[in-house]
């Protein structure tokens, strides 16, 4: 199976936190690419009983990140997935009806969670953010063409 992405200059962290009786892991991957070095915090999604669970977990998906065998735009993906979800459990009937598939449609549920309340600006501005990574190196300038005239196809 070949790799996914080049593996130079990715570093990252997991980090565990206590909610409760549980614990909640994210990670902090920083990817460096020519001269900058950028820094995305994600969640890990589930909860764990322990917290060498929630680290386990965390080092399990850093790990395979660091090696390509999985790329940054999928754990993203999984985690914003994660979240709609969480807050489709929460709230009946959600809007969108399934889990976003597009940059647009991601931005339009997220502006609708902000404006419903179900997540906060800070909340939102992450997704956002989260979504630009995931999408925007997919995004290609589109190949403009121009129409031939009507008028000159109709003068030969």
């Amino acid at each position: 199976m070949g790799r996914k992405h080049q593996t130079e200059g990715r570093e990252g962290r997991v980090v565990v936190d206590r909610t409760g009786d549980r614990w909640a892991a994210q990670l902090e991957l920083d990817e460096r690419e020519g001269g900058e070095t950028s820094r995305l915090r994600v969640d890990l999604p589930g909860v764990f009983v322990t917290e060498a669970a929630a680290v386990q977990a965390g080092q399990r998906v850093l790990a395979d990140w660091r090696a390509g065998r999985v790329t940054l735009r999928e754990i993203v993906l999984r985690e914003l997935a994660a979240a709609y979800r969480q807050l489709r459990e929460k709230h009946k009937p959600m809007e969108p009806v399934a889990v976003p598939t597009t940059s647009l449609a991601w931005e339009r549920a997220i502006a609708l969670w902000e404006l419903a309340a179900w997540v906060d600006a800070d909340g939102a501005a992450r997704y956002r953010e989260h979504v630009l990574r995931a999408f925007g190196d997919a995004v290609a300038p589109v190949k403009r063409h121009r129409l031939p005239d009507a008028e000159s196809d109709a003068a030969q």
